[in-house]
């Protein structure tokens, strides 16, 4: 969030909190600082955002204290009640050991180790990681790089930041998105936060602003309560599955996920019978019936296509192919209704 987008999208802002939330804003913004009611709009947009509940982990350099007519970052960060302060740009590891010493700062994801072992041990509050984001097409991370670059701060328990692009708005000037990783400029936001998570990730932060109120909601299930929604569409006589949330058994292959659940169905009794037992292709859910004796009831979700079995009833189908890969063995899962395209 920035000065210059503050009272266009505040509202969504307000709408989106959930506990434990952080706006990221940066305070040396060029064509923002040179506004001669710079100082009284930050302390509008740092006051409003504490009220709804956010936490507030703000970017900035030598120049911000003069933009607001501070002497001290100590003063910044007592003045706006500032949590997390990312002091990247202009300062030396001297710099960051003293600001260490009045608050959490946030260090850019590149810096080097020796750098980083020496503020960890002297610093007095938590210090936490944040990856740039990339505004020119091809210029963001590899996933392999990216994995990587975390390696070092997820030893440490260090946490660690990175930038997603919206499914709404496109920051300018470029208009292209705001990803740490390439892979994620376009796509499902719900698979990049997945694949960041994956990755080494504990904080996922929209680059260009807000993401929708429907994609918001998906991410933060995942993030804070481990749980991957599956937007998927049933058969009318399996709607009870929708909301239902599923583990896939830690011992299920690559080609299928094994829903470790569902088998209570039969075993609670009820009697599960052919219907529906036709070719089963990748995205498909099945559902095991009586012709299977002890497996009836099972549900699986397919990764690839099987000839159709007179013991499997193909019951529905997940939508977004997408998240298919990312399921893996020990994960929970959430099938919600989804719209068919």
């Amino acid at each position: 969030m920035y000065v210059s987008t503050w009272e266009k999208l505040k509202e969504e802002l307000s709408s989106r909190f959930c506990e434990g939330s952080f706006v990221f804003t940066s305070l040396h913004i060029e064509e923002e600082i040179k506004s001669d009611h710079y100082a009284q709009e930050v302390e509008n947009m740092l006051q409003s955002l504490k009220t709804m509940g956010y936490k507030l982990l703000v970017d900035v350099s030598p120049r911000t204290l003069q933009a607001l007519s501070l002497n001290s970052f100590e003063q910044l960060v007592h003045t706006y009640h500032i949590d997390v302060l990312r002091a990247d740009f202009g300062f030396t590891l001297e710099d960051l050991i003293k600001l260490s010493q009045s608050v959490s700062l946030c260090v850019n994801a590149s810096m080097n180790e020796a750098g980083l072992q020496t503020l960890i041990k002297k610093a007095k509050f938590p210090i936490v990681a944040m990856h740039n984001f990339y505004p020119r097409v091809e210029t963001g991370l590899d996933l392999s790089q990216f994995n990587e670059k975390n390696k070092p701060y997820n030893a440490m328990n260090i946490p660690v930041f990175a930038f997603i692009p919206s499914d709404i708005m496109k920051r300018g000037p470029i208009h292209e998105g705001l990803p740490t990783c390439e892979v994620h400029r376009d796509g499902s936001l719900l698979k990049a936060v997945v694949e960041l998570k994956q990755n080494g990730v504990d904080g996922v932060v929209v680059g260009d602003g807000v993401c929708s109120e429907k994609m918001t909601q998906l991410c933060q299930t995942f993030l804070q309560d481990e749980v991957l929604s599956l937007p998927i569409q049933v058969d009318s006589k399996f709607e009870f599955l929708y909301n239902q949330v599923m583990t896939i058994r830690s011992d299920s292959p690559s080609a299928v996920c094994r829903c470790l659940e569902s088998r209570l169905y039969a075993t609670a009794g009820q009697t599960i019978e052919p219907f529906n037992c036709i070719s089963r292709h990748k995205g498909s859910i099945t559902m095991d019936n009586k012709k299977y004796l002890r497996y009836s009831g099972e549900i699986q979700i397919l990764k690839q296509d099987f000839k159709a079995d007179e013991r499997v009833n193909v019951i529905g189908k997940i939508l977004d192919h997408t998240l298919l890969d990312l399921i893996s063995p020990g994960m929970k899962v959430k099938f919600t209704r989804g719209e068919q395209e």
